[in-house]
């Protein structure tokens, strides 16, 4: 049993069915059986070949990400780009840290805003990745592929055990090899220290209205004042940049993540959430009312990308952003956030 079986069946169906057409040919020739297995395992030495060859002459283009402040969209859309093409992100980034040097090494800047005086290789994205944007992108650049499969590494390493071993069971050892090869590796963050985020009952607020998305933005970040987890000017630069730049802080329909800079009055990474029952208006890729603010501070570029990651993806969910949309009470919607994002 080849345990790849299914991904290779899946992934390269084109590739399988053209083997299996060819071991048809085999068959009657030779009046043989070749059962879908291994079909399988020949798919994969195609699959290698091809794809080695095609690695040949591939250049992965090199991407630079901006957004206003080089972090929290940034970060995410970066994440975005590598899960879905063959890029080489060089750089996550603040519009302000774009310079001539850095336009010059990369072949594209993929920004969330307008940039002048790029021309060409700006690729301007909406920060949630739309599906017209993934189609303009998919025009630049190649899809992300598993280029893990190495059948010639795994026969060397065959090779090696039944030189110096005696094989009880060979079946069961490839199979067993298989699986180290292709088993996903765990995530290495010791490297990255992933601090605490405070968040608490007390840095959620409900109310029914607003007058502006301005007053929105400063009740959201009150409650971090409150707590002395940021000081004014950090509200006061997520105002300025919204007037600068718009609405690129709406993250997912009906939700946005106030945020500025590391260095615009950050004391401690933390998060606060006002929740709206009638939504202020700002202009968004969605064309919807925004009824969650959710103002995140942090005091450096890294230690929170893994609570952000799981920030997005759960509020990207539509699900989860109607649901608590729908809780009448402040331990409801701590509850749910708790339950389903890591602190």
């Amino acid at each position: 049993q080849n345990p790849l079986f299914l991904q290779i069946k899946t992934d390269y169906k084109e590739i399988f069915r053209a083997v299996e057409k060819a071991c048809s040919i085999f068959e009657e020739e030779f009046s043989i059986t070749v059962n879908e297995q291994e079909v399988s395992y020949m798919t994969i030495y195609f699959v290698a070949v091809l794809e080695n060859e095609n690695n040949k002459y591939i250049k992965k283009n090199k991407v630079a990400v901006v957004c206003v402040e080089g972090l929290a969209i940034s970060k995410n859309l970066s994440i975005s780009l590598k899960n879905l093409f063959d890029v080489e992100v060089t750089a996550e980034m603040s519009v302000r840290n774009l310079n001539e040097r850095i336009i010059a090494e990369n072949d594209y800047i993929i920004s969330t805003i307008d940039v002048p005086n790029i021309g060409s290789k700006l690729i301007k994205v909406s920060n949630d990745l739309s599906q017209d944007d993934i189609e303009i992108l998919s025009q630049k650049f190649s899809n992300k592929v598993n280029t893990d499969i190495d059948l010639v590494k795994i026969e060397r390493i065959m090779n090696s055990i039944k030189k110096w071993c005696d094989i009880k069971d060979l079946e069961s050892l490839q199979y067993e090899v298989f699986q180290a090869m292709f088993e996903k590796p765990k995530t290495i963050e010791t490297e990255v220290e992933t601090k605490t985020m405070n968040f608490s009952r007390e840095l959620i607020e409900m109310c029914s209205d607003v007058t502006s998305w301005e007053e929105a933005v400063k009740k959201s970040g009150n409650l971090l004042i409150k707590k002395n987890y940021i000081k004014e000017s950090y509200i006061n630069k997520i105002i300025q940049n919204i007037n600068e730049f718009g609405g690129y802080m709406i993250i997912s329909p009906r939700v946005m993540l106030a945020h500025a800079g590391i260095e615009d009055g950050v004391n401690e990474n933390s998060i606060s959430i006002l929740s709206l029952k009638n939504g202020f208006k700002l202009k968004n890729q969605f064309d919807l009312p925004i009824n969650l603010v959710i103002t995140m501070a942090v005091t450096d570029e890294k230690s929170h990308l893994k609570f952000l990651k799981e920030l997005v993806e759960f509020m990207n969910d539509i699900n989860n952003t109607k649901r608590l949309l729908e809780i009448d009470n402040i331990n409801g919607i701590y509850t749910m956030i708790k339950n389903n994002i890591k602190f």
